[in-house]
């Protein structure tokens, strides 16, 4: 006969069991990424051996399954952020109302998730909502195994236009290597191409309302000089007039870019 204990002890043993092999689903986080207009809401769902992202629509994002074994490193960050994206959709209805938004300070929630697959290196960044992010940090820790490092808000992914500026640097690379490079640096930031010349290329990122990358529409022109064996390059970001406090300037993650694409 098994004692009442004893039973107790294997009934726990049995539901925990249970309970760890569960996938365990979040429903409240957004994927924010430079080549997306918006933020999309998507479902996370985290099985015994992959991290699952799922578009809520599908027109906005499809999915992502990150598998444990492909991520290198995971980070996270608490940060309070003016509210930028929400007081800027509010300020071409009311520009009142928007400044008063952009001038209040609410508490975000980041994932940073490094991986690798085939095709190399990548990140993929999610804004978890106040009332999962510790469970999700959480269930991540304990079924990946890894350590998640708690970063501030200066941190290049999280961040990508931290601490950004125009770009005037001599390379020592030809105009066409850089005119190759520079093109996948404009599209892996979401800016589209709508001047190539010679010595000169143009692009212009989406307008949107992310958090982290600002309301979009900004102008970056690249302009490339030559001189002697090495090259004058110029990275500058025109953020117009309208909406110019809530866009960013994208010249040093271009040119970084460039230069990792070119190493």
């Amino acid at each position: 006969m098994i004692r009442p204990a004893l039973l107790m002890v294997l009934f726990v043993t049995v539901w925990s069991g249970t309970a760890l092999a569960q996938d365990v689903t979040f429903d409240k986080s957004r994927l924010t990424a430079p080549t997306l207009k918006t933020e999309p809401e998507v479902v996370l769902t985290i099985t015994q051996s992959q991290l699952e992202i799922t578009g809520k629509k599908p027109k906005e994002f499809g999915n992502l399954t990150i598998p444990f074994a492909s991520i290198d490193t995971i980070t996270y960050e608490s940060d309070k952020r003016h509210r930028v994206a929400e007081g800027g959709s509010q300020m071409a209805i009311a520009p009142t109302v928007g400044a008063a938004v952009m001038a209040t300070k609410a508490t975000s929630y980041w994932l940073d998730i490094h991986y690798h697959d085939a095709t190399g290196a990548h990140t993929a960044v999610l804004q978890l909502d106040k009332t999962e992010y510790k469970q999700v940090l959480d269930t991540l820790k304990a079924r990946t195994g890894k350590e998640i490092a708690e970063v501030t808000g200066e941190t290049t992914d999280l961040n990508p236009t931290a601490g950004s500026k125009d770009v005037d640097e001599v390379v020592s690379y030809s105009v066409d290597a850089l005119i190759a490079a520079v093109k996948p640096a404009m599209a892996d930031v979401g800016c589209g191409v709508t001047v190539e010349k010679p010595d000169r290329i143009e692009c212009k990122r989406p307008r949107g309302g992310s958090e982290l990358t600002g309301a979009g529409g900004e102008k970056i022109v690249a302009t490339f000089t030559p001189k002697g064996d090495q090259t004058s390059v110029h990275i500058e970001t025109d953020k117009g007039f309208n909406g110019h406090m809530m866009k960013k300037n994208w010249s040093t993650p271009i040119f970084q870019g460039m230069m990792n694409k070119l190493q």
